[in-house]
């Protein structure tokens, strides 16, 4: 009789796929510095990371076993889909303040999701860890 034994390494995708995800994501909140008459370059930065985040969904169902239930790394890539989308939210608003000539608002909803995005994901990427039991 032979005995297989199997291991999971999670390290691999750790290194390739969540630190560079996170990454991302935290440095696409850089637009909240951006001044809020810049729409045009803040949707760019975040439609980047938007496609970024849909990219590495696809990357990483090629490295995986076909599965009907979701992965600590499915939720992460739809968290920081969710996320990017808020942003792009929070860029149009924003700029419709600023439009408005309500630029103290504008600058202050900036200064608010400066700080409440980043600590936002890193939460919400930690409660998904614990639910997944990762």
């Amino acid at each position: 009789q032979t005995i297989i034994t199997v291991r999971r390494d999670p390290g691999f995708f750790v290194w390739k796929f969540l630190v560079p995800l996170g990454a991302v994501m935290l440095l696409i909140t850089g637009v909240l510095w951006m001044p809020p008459d810049l729409i045009k370059d803040r949707v760019s930065a975040t439609l980047t990371g938007l496609l970024t985040s849909s990219a590495y969904g696809f990357t990483i169902t090629r490295y995986l076993p076909d599965h009907v239930y979701d992965t600590y790394l499915d939720a992460v890539i739809l968290l920081s889909l969710v996320f990017a989308s808020a942003l792009m939210v929070v860029n149009v608003a924003v700029y419709r303040l600023h439009l408005n000539d309500r630029r103290p608002l504008a600058v202050r909803i900036d200064e608010t999701a400066r700080w409440l995005f980043p600590v936002g994901f890193l939460v919400s990427a930690t409660l998904l860890a614990v639910w997944h039991q990762v």
